[in-house]
Parts: C-alpha cells; sequence; structure tokens
C-alpha cells in the first residue's frame, strides 16, 4: 500500500476527481483546501500575502496502481503555468480500522 498526496490547483479537482472514479478499483479519496507557497511568491511587497489556495488529495492505493494514478494526476493536474502542484507517494506500513479497533491485513 501506498499513500499519494497531491496539491494541485482548486479548479483541476472535478476534473481530476471524475477522471479517478473512472478507474476500475479506485479505493477513493480525501481533499481539503489548504493555503501555502512555494516558489511562485513575490518578494518586495510588504501587502502581499504569500499563501495561495491549493486542494490537497490523498489516497491509500495498492503497489500496482500507484504509477498509473500519478500519471493521471500528473496530466489532469496539468495547465502548463507555475504553481501546478506537486505529487508525493509514500508507503503506508500499517493500517487500523477504527470500526472493529484491529489491524487490517492486506
Amino acid at each position: 500500500m501506498q499513500e499519494i498526496r497531491a496539491y494541485i490547483k482548486p479548479f483541476m479537482l472535478e476534473r481530476l476527481a471524475l477522471t479517478l472514479m473512472e478507474l476500475p478499483g479506485f479505493p477513493g479519496m480525501s481533499a481539503m483546501t489548504v493555503k501555502g507557497f512555494g516558489k511562485e511568491r513575490i518578494n518586495g511587497n510588504q501587502e502581499y500575502d504569500p499563501f495561495i489556495d491549493k486542494v490537497r488529495i490523498e489516497t491509500i492505493v495498492p503497489d500496482d496502481m500507484v504509477d498509473n494514478i500519478v500519471q493521471i494526476i500528473l496530466t489532469v493536474a496539468h495547465s502548463g503555468r507555475a504553481g501546478d502542484g506537486k505529487v508525493y507517494v509514500a508507503p503506508i506500513n500499517r493500517e487500523f480500522s477504527i470500526r472493529s479497533q484491529s489491524e487490517v491485513l492486506n
């Protein structure tokens, strides 16, 4: 299992979600509005707010789906402009069910 976390422009969320929902076996995702900044911030203007709205998406997927989902995110969320976003992938070592209060074995 792997976690895919992506930061994308807000207007890309609906199209990305619809594309991912078409994938057989896609387990779902969470999306939340966040603010942040990176290289695109402007220096020298005291009144400028460097925080830019982004959407953070997270999904936990089987190893064999990771490359396909990352490629979809890179393709669908790409506008070619600064601040398109980032995608991160990290291993998930353990998973627990709150309802059953036990470890989920994959």
